[in-house]
């Protein structure tokens, strides 16, 4: 399935490598995958600074600090579309807005590499636009344990 996924970034906090776009798409289709999303779908990741960042979590959820990822998804259930939220085949989940600068600082915390945490939080970002959450200790469990098989997945080395 062709999914549109809008990579920007719109931080210079921390130097993006070569190839960061396509770790961040390949976290993103992955997902999309793993949870047999039956359409095509449209999503945009934007890398942000810590202060926006700060001030999209004060905004949106009152909370007064630099967070790591933020999801904003457009539909309540996007298994279960409604007839105006398809346009020419396509249904557009909403925004994952990442931090890098807050990232690279759980990737050293956690000892893992920043493409591992980079796309850990999309994949985490990713399930919340798609309905999962972890309000609950079973939805956590779960979502948690979704989210980690999945990073696996993606962070096994290609195959030729």
């Amino acid at each position: 399935m062709n999914h549109r996924i809008a990579v920007e970034n719109e931080q210079t906090e921390v130097r993006m490598s070569r190839g960061y776009k396509g770790a961040v798409r390949k976290a993103a289709l992955a997902t999309l995958v793993a949870e047999g999303f039956p359409y095509r779908a449209s999503l945009a990741v934007s890398l942000v600074e810590k202060e926006e960042i700060r001030r999209l979590n004060r905004e949106f959820r009152d909370v007064d600090r630099p967070t790591d990822v933020l999801s904003f998804p457009l539909l309540e259930d996007p298994f279960h579309p409604e007839k105006s939220d398809v346009f020419r085949g396509c249904v557009t989940l909403g925004d994952v807005i990442v931090c890098p600068g807050v990232i690279v600082s759980q990737a050293k915390e956690a000892g893992v590499s920043f493409r591992e945490e980079l796309s850990r939080m999309v994949i985490h970002s990713v399930l919340h636009l798609l309905g999962r959450d972890h309000a609950e200790p079973e939805e956590e469990k779960a979502m948690f344990s979704l989210q980690e098989a999945i990073l696996r997945d993606v962070m096994q080395p290609e195959r030729t």
